[in-house]
């Protein structure tokens, strides 16, 4: 999702509803692909091009194993809290720049050890004081 609020033409008013509707679970997920896709053409008038996308917790079952569609493919593992979804990748700090040459051409990591081993390198650093919950997430385009 953009940041709220827009600049971009054709989006304020499918941003508004996405934030302030009940597009999202108690999780802060789209429940259903229906319900994303819906989404994905309020967003048609905008300038930018949107795609949806699919995350699950790593951990809750064999990575890489959840969507048994065609329509999904694997973009790679995030190491992120839950809502409102901050990214330690994609935020990647200088301290532990050694997980950047890991990083594949999607901006995240394509192996679970690589993201089991970011997080526990972050959670021994001193950033981890401040930071939420952290937990490794599969990241797929849904096509």
């Amino acid at each position: 999702m953009p940041a709220y609020p827009s600049d971009e033409m054709g989006e304020a008013d499918a941003l508004d509803e996405y934030v302030f509707g009940d597009w999202k679970d108690d999780q802060g997920f789209i429940p259903t692909l229906d319900r994303a896709n819906e989404l994905l053409e309020r967003f048609a008038r905008s300038s930018r091009r949107f795609e949806v996308i699919y995350a699950s917790q790593a951990d809750r079952y064999d990575a890489g194993c959840v969507p048994t569609t065609e329509n999904f493919r694997f973009l790679g593992f995030d190491v992120a809290s839950g809502t409102p979804f901050w990214s330690i990748v994609a935020d990647l700090p200088r301290e532990l720049l050694f997980v950047a040459t890991r990083l594949n051409e999607n901006g995240l990591l394509d192996q679970i050890r690589d993201a089991k081993e970011y997080l526990a390198a972050y959670h021994a650093s001193d950033l981890a004081d401040d930071s939420p919950f952290l937990r490794i997430w599969d990241v797929y385009l849904v096509q």
